[in-house]
């Protein structure tokens, strides 16, 4: 689904294969991915709202973009609190938003979906597709490199603090940095 949106057909099919196939289903991975459309347009109806207009009397793909509106605001403060130093005006703030937001929007979309399914038996987690390296990953940290802990995949925060602490971790990463000074 565009923006790891979760449509009644996605959690619809998702409730089926609970039902029908508990036995076997073990894993659901919701994954966003570098250079997201979907998100790209959430950040930029959310950094230029008069643009919005077009977008709103669009209602197919304005239920695509408007959810994934909570990931952008969650970024964008996580973002302006790691980076304090006027963070907005950074040329590369644009594109570490969109990034910042696509991570947040699997791990948000991977929570509704563990609250969905409820299954003892499956897990639901969450990860990050990079376009150029071909890695998953959730670049956490301001002074980490890379290591298992930040590769791969993570079970979804379960409450917002949990939220708030990944949203600020994945802002003071070094891939946000690297965007931000772009």
């Amino acid at each position: 689904m565009a923006g790891n949106g979760l449509g009644s057909g996605c959690v619809g099919s998702l409730r089926y294969a609970r039902e029908h196939f508990s036995t076997s289903l073990r894993l659901v991975v919701v994954l966003g991915h570098s250079q997201c459309g979907a998100v790209t347009a959430a950040v930029d109806a959310f950094l230029k709202p008069k643009n919005y207009l077009p977008l709103a009397s669009n209602f197919p793909l304005r239920s695509i973009v408007d959810p994934i509106l909570v990931a952008v605001r969650a970024a964008s403060l996580a973002l302006e609190d790691a980076h304090p130093d006027h963070v907005i005006g950074r040329r590369g703030y644009r594109a570490a938003l969109v990034e910042t937001s696509s991570m947040l929007n699997a791990a948000l979309a991977a929570y509704a979906l563990e609250e969905e399914l409820a299954s003892r038996t499956c897990r639901v987690v969450f990860g990050w597709y990079d376009l150029a390296s071909r890695l998953v990953s959730v670049p956490r940290g301001a002074n980490r490199r890379a290591g298992p802990r930040d590769a791969g995949l993570l079970p979804p925060p379960h409450d917002d603090a949990e939220f708030r602490r990944l949203a600020r971790e994945v802002a003071r990463s070094v891939l946000m940095r690297t965007l931000l000074d772009g």
